[in-house]
Formats: structure tokens, C-alpha cells, sequence
């Protein structure tokens, strides 16, 4: 508890022994100075936690992410002195779509690195390199109904970066054939296996009128 300057209380006995509590220069009950040194006690740690925080590191990163754990956790290493980095260390972002490559600066050397929030893979539509994930939203939304416009929607109400129209675009061109052919694969294999259940079921009907007629 916090000291009280001896001047602020003084507590005395009346004839009868009973004791009286003077704080301030005004009489008080015992149970209102100790709430009191409780408040008092509250704000000194308060003080103190609000000093504490000050002085923690800066994240020029806020905001939501999606991030492959595992693949990022693979990078999160300086590729100069291989020391490890903490998510403190991260220095700047380069958004694209919903991956990202931090900047990220070693601590013990200075030495920047790009750490890439998710795996990346050669988009055979533009030759570049993309996030896997950005594929995966055109995939889903494409597969629930969605354009650009709600799927941008969705994600910002959760707090993650949108995905520009054009990146979608890009995604959607490799994704919309593939989904078309498997869909006209699906229908072929569904005509073929109702033909192969019609020839079945012709020859079964055949043979109960033959075997009616005997």
C-alpha cells in the first residue's frame, strides 16, 4: 500500500477508547482512507504500466493477415547471420492481395530481409509469381457466387487488405476453365454412368418379358 505522510492522518482515542481518525485535517472513518490508498495504489500502477508501454517497439504493421505458419515460419530467419526474428522486427510490408512480404530487419546485424507470408507459385496466365492464397480467394469466391466487389466486402469487414479487381481478374481466368472443365468432366461421367444403368436396366426388362411369355 502507499505511504500517507504522517501529517495527512492522525488517529487518537476519546475517553471511551474509541478511536478517532483525523485525514486531511477532517474526521473520516477508517474504511474510507483505505479506499483511499486503494485508488491511490490503482493510479501509481497505472502510471507505471502506462511508462512500460511507452517504451516498447513501434509495428509499422496493424490490421488482419492470412498466414501460412508454416511457411513463414521457415523464413523467419536472417539470411545473413541466420539469427532468428520476432514479429517486432518487422520494418515495412509489400501488400499483394491477401499476401504479403514484410521487410524484415535483424536486430543483431541490421540486415534486411523479405519474409513472404504464404507459399508462392508461377501463374502460368501472366509468367509472375503469386501468392497461393490469392488464387484460393478467386477459387472460393467464384465457388460461392462472388465478384470482386462483395468478395472485397467480406474482406474488409474481418479486417483483411482487399484484393484489387485485376488481381482478381488474373486468378479468375486461371481458375474459371479449370472449374468449367471439371464441371463438363462431371457431366460426361454422369451421362455415361446413367447410359451404362439405362442398358442395365433395358436387359433386365427384357429378360422379365421373356420369362413372363414361357
Amino acid at each position: 500500500m502507499p505511504k500517507i505522510k504522517q501529517h495527512n492522518l492522525q488517529i487518537t482515542k476519546n475517553e471511551k477508547g474509541t478511536e478517532i481518525i483525523r485525514f486531511k485535517g477532517k474526521f473520516t472513518k477508517q474504511y474510507k482512507v483505505e479506499r483511499y490508498l486503494r485508488a491511490k495504489l490503482r493510479n501509481q500502477l497505472q502510471k507505471g504500466k502506462n511508462v512500460s508501454t511507452s517504451n516498447d517497439k513501434d509495428i509499422p504493421v496493424d490490421g488482419e493477415r492470412v498466414i501460412d505458419l508454416k511457411a513463414m515460419a521457415k523464413k523467419m530467419f536472417c539470411e545473413k547471420c541466420e539469427d532468428k526474428f520476432s514479429l517486432c522486427d518487422i520494418q515495412g510490408e509489400t501488400v499483394q492481395g491477401l499476401g504479403s512480404i514484410f521487410d524484415v530487419k535483424c536486430s543483431k546485424c541490421n540486415h534486411v530481409t523479405k519474409v513472404h507470408s504464404s507459399e508462392k507459385y508461377i501463374n502460368p496466365v501472366t509468367g509472375k509469381s503469386s501468392f497461393a492464397i490469392n488464387i484460393k480467394v478467386a477459387l472460393g469466391a467464384l465457388n460461392s457466387g462472388l465478384g470482386p466487389t462483395k468478395t472485397n466486402k467480406f474482406l474488409k469487414t474481418v479486417g483483411l487488405p482487399g484484393v484489387n479487381e485485376k488481381t482478381f481478374k488474373v486468378h479468375e481466368r486461371l481458375v474459371g476453365p479449370i472449374i468449367e472443365q471439371i464441371a463438363r468432366d462431371s457431366c460426361i461421367e454422369a451421362v455415361t454412368v446413367e447410359k451404362e444403368l439405362t442398358v442395365q436396366k433395358v436387359e433386365k426388362l427384357k429378360l422379365c418379358l421373356v420369362t413372363s411369355t414361357i
